[in-house]
C-alpha cells in the first residue's frame, strides 16, 4: 500500500519555505504598488536574468536541433554523465586554470537546484545536514522532506555573514559562496576551516558555487578546490545559469573528485551518475 512520505509535515503547512517566505513578501509588495501606483519597482526577489541568451549561444542550440532532426547525425540518448564535450569544456574553463580537475570528474546535471537536491541521496538517511541560514531554500526543503536532521549555521552581521563550523558533528554542510541571498563571500582561511572540519570529522562539503563568475576581489576563491585537501571532502556545483543567462534552460554541473571518500567505500565509487542507474 502506498503511503505518505511523513517527513513532508515538516514543511510548515504542507507548503515550502520558498511558498511562505515569498508569499509573505509578494503580499506586501503589492500592498506597497497599490499605494504608489507612480513609482517604479526592481524586483529582485529571484536570481533570475534580465537579458537574452548571446547570438552564439542561440547558433549552437539551433545547430544542435538540426542535427537531431537528421536522420544521419541524430543521436539518441546522451551519455548518462553528460555530453563528453561539455565536461571537457566545463573542466578547461572552470577548472584547469587553477585546480587539477579532470572531466571524468565532472556530472552534467539538468542545473543545479536539481543536483543540489538529489546529491543527498548519495549518502544515507540519517547523515546529519548543516545549512547556512539565510540560505537558498532548496537546501533546506530537500533535508526536510528526506528527513534528515538539520542543524543551521546562521549567518550574522557580528559574523560577516560567514557561519562558524558547527558545535556539533555533521555529516553534510551546504556552503554557499557568494552567498544567496546575503552576497558574502568566504575567505581562504575560512573556507580551510571548514575543509579541516569535514576532514577531521568525515563529513562532505556540498559547496554551491552557482555566483562564483561575480567574484572580482584579489585572493577570494572562486572554487572550494582551490583550498588545500578540498578534493578529498568537497562536491561542487556550478551553472551557467547565472554567468550566461541559461536560466530558461537549466544546465548545471556538479564535480565530485575521484578522491573524494565516504564510509564504505573506495576512490572513484561517489558518482552522481549512480543516482540516475
Amino acid at each position: 500500500m502506498a503511503t505518505k512520505n511523513l517527513s513532508l509535515s515538516q514543511l510548515s503547512g504542507g507548503k515550502t519555505y520558498t511558498e511562505i517566505v515569498f508569499n509573505q513578501v509578494w503580499g506586501k509588495v503589492e500592498a506597497y504598488r497599490a499605494s504608489h501606483p507612480q513609482q517604479q519597482l526592481f524586483m529582485m526577489a529571484f536570481g533570475d536574468t534580465t537579458q537574452p541568451l548571446p547570438p552564439t549561444v542561440v547558433r549552437a542550440l539551433v545547430e544542435a536541433a538540426n542535427r537531431l532532426g537528421d536522420r544521419q547525425t541524430y543521436t539518441g540518448y546522451e551519455d548518462i554523465t553528460g555530453n563528453p564535450a561539455l565536461r571537457s569544456a566545463v573542466c578547461a574553463d572552470y577548472y584547469q586554470k587553477k585546480m587539477d580537475i579532470d572531466p571524468s570528474e565532472v556530472f552534467i546535471s539538468d542545473g543545479a537546484q536539481s543536483v543540489s537536491v538529489n546529491i543527498q541521496e548519495l549518502f544515507a538517511p540519517d547523515n546529519t545536514v548543516a545549512v547556512q541560514n539565510p540560505t537558498y531554500p532548496s537546501f533546506v526543503e530537500g533535508t526536510l522532506v528526506a528527513g534528515r536532521p538539520l542543524v543551521n549555521l546562521p549567518c550574522r552581521e557580528d559574523n560577516n555573514f560567514v557561519p562558524k563550523l558547527p558545535d556539533e558533528k555533521v555529516d553534510l554542510i551546504y556552503l554557499c559562496f557568494p552567498n544567496n541571498p546575503t552576497g558574502a563571500v568566504a575567505t581562504p582561511e575560512q573556507l580551510q576551516a571548514f575543509v579541516d572540519y569535514a576532514r577531521s570529522h568525515q563529513a562532505v562539503i556540498i559547496f554551491d558555487a552557482v555566483y562564483s563568475a561575480f567574484i572580482t576581489t584579489p585572493n577570494i576563491p572562486q572554487s572550494i578546490y582551490e583550498i588545500e585537501g578540498a578534493k578529498e571532502c568537497a562536491i561542487e556545483i556550478g551553472s551557467f545559469s547565472k554567468s550566461a543567462n541559461f536560466t530558461g534552460l537549466r544546465v548545471g554541473w556538479c564535480v565530485i573528485p575521484q578522491g573524494l571518500t565516504i564510509k564504505n567505500t573506495v576512490p572513484g565509487e561517489v558518482k552522481y551518475p549512480n543516482l540516475l542507474r
